[in-house]
């Protein structure tokens, strides 16, 4: 039965390796290896970007991990800072109504600094998982396309399906 090269729309085949013509092949020797320079080309560009994006996402991790990280702690002082103020608020009973109105204005400020680094810190967890996602994402989309490259480049390897002579002949143009 007659073999045809695959088509690419990604250069010229060049042939590497062709059976010579009224050779006598078994199923599964190879009749023809074809490459394209352009598809090679592509698909190693392809992989290289894959890496860089992994190499990117680790990094967006440890970013990511290292702000949440520094966010609990300053929320870890804050709510110290509150606990302390809630201490000092004992002694308003004992203090004068000055001293009574900065303490009390202290423990809100405290509670307000925590209030404002929870939000930050939601926020950022928000930001974090969006960014790692994205790049997920495009990683995802970079192994599809090196798939499609990687099993273009391996039909360039033109395999007898059963055990025959090869005969060459002209295809007609389309």
């Amino acid at each position: 039965f007659p073999v045809m090269p695959p088509r690419s729309m990604y250069g010229m085949l060049t042939v590497l390796k062709l059976a010579e013509d009224g050779a006598f092949v078994k199923k599964g020797d190879t009749i023809c290896v074809l490459t394209i320079r352009e598809l090679e080309s592509l698909y190693n560009e392809m992989k290289t970007a894959t890496e860089k994006l992994e190499a990117e996402l680790k990094r967006t991790q440890a970013d990511n991990n290292l702000n949440i990280t520094l966010l609990e702690a300053q929320l870890a002082t804050s709510e110290a800072q509150l606990k302390i103020a809630s201490l000092d608020s004992l002694q308003m009973n004992f203090a004068t109504e000055v001293q009574q109105r900065l303490l009390a204005l202290e423990m809100k400020k405290a509670l307000i600094e925590k209030q404002k680094i929870e939000k930050k810190l939601a926020a950022s967890r928000i930001i974090g998982e969006t960014g790692i996602r994205q790049i997920k994402s495009r990683i995802i989309q970079q192994n599809a396309k090196s798939q499609q490259f990687e099993e273009q480049i391996k039909a360039m390897t033109i395999i007898a399906q059963r055990d025959g002579i090869v005969m060459r002949t002209e295809s007609p143009r389309m």
